[in-house]
């Protein structure tokens, strides 16, 4: 343990445990909830509204548009944005929450000095006075497979919504809304065409009870 601290601080990481007053209150009353987080910035995760935005890796322009015009809406209702740092919507909802100045933490599936993909560490750097980024891996470990199913429950844990903004009927985004309705979070859903792929697993959960169908914040 005094190792895993040690290689923490020399990679500017602060490391927190559950009886800590910066752990995720919200996070704490979960199943599962990580002992033990690492993070870096100016992390503050108990504010008073936490949304987490969600959704495919590569987005449709439309998907990209919904996304910015949420976060956008989001601007002056004391929201802290969460999401994962990944490609696509997840990517896009850190960006536009940094543009409009509105607090935003990404969960990695790895470490934090082993931040995936790559070519978001500058984006991670403008996240830093308004958030940060967090994880419940430990310095030196590499982001895989099967982290991120276990990184989109901290994401579920941490909001009190989270919004699906496009997804198939399979992956990381629909374990995240599934996991939400679990934990007792709102979950909300936008609506796409029937026979669109892309947005068929965001009408599988309305249709099945799970989000509301929402258009904006």
């Amino acid at each position: 343990a005094e190792d895993v601290i040690d290689a923490a601080r020399r990679s500017d990481m602060k490391v927190i445990g559950q009886m800590s007053d910066r752990y995720p209150s919200r996070l704490k009353h979960t199943p599962h909830a990580p002992l033990v987080l690492f993070y870096r910035g100016n992390v503050k995760p108990n504010t008073a509204r936490t949304v987490g935005i969600v959704g495919t890796r590569r987005p449709s322009a439309l998907a990209k548009l919904n996304t910015e015009k949420l976060v956008s809406e989001l601007k002056n209702c004391q929201v802290t944005v969460i999401s994962g740092l990944a490609y696509g919507i997840d990517a896009c909802a850190h960006k536009c929450a940094v543009d409009n100045g509105i607090p935003t933490i990404g969960v990695l599936g790895g470490a934090i000095d082993k931040i995936y993909p790559s070519s978001h560490g500058k984006l991670m750097q403008k996240m830093m006075d308004q958030g940060g980024v967090i994880s419940e891996f430990q310095p030196g470990v590499k982001p895989e497979r099967e982290h991120f199913p276990m990184r989109n429950r901290i994401i579920s844990g941490m909001a009190d919504m989270v919004v699906v903004v496009e997804s198939g009927v399979k992956g990381g985004s629909m374990i995240s809304a599934k996991l939400a309705s679990d934990y007792n979070r709102e979950v909300g859903a936008f609506p796409g065409l029937v026979g669109d792929k892309k947005a068929s697993g965001c009408n599988l959960l309305i249709k099945e009870y799970v989000a509301h169908l929402i258009e904006g914040a």
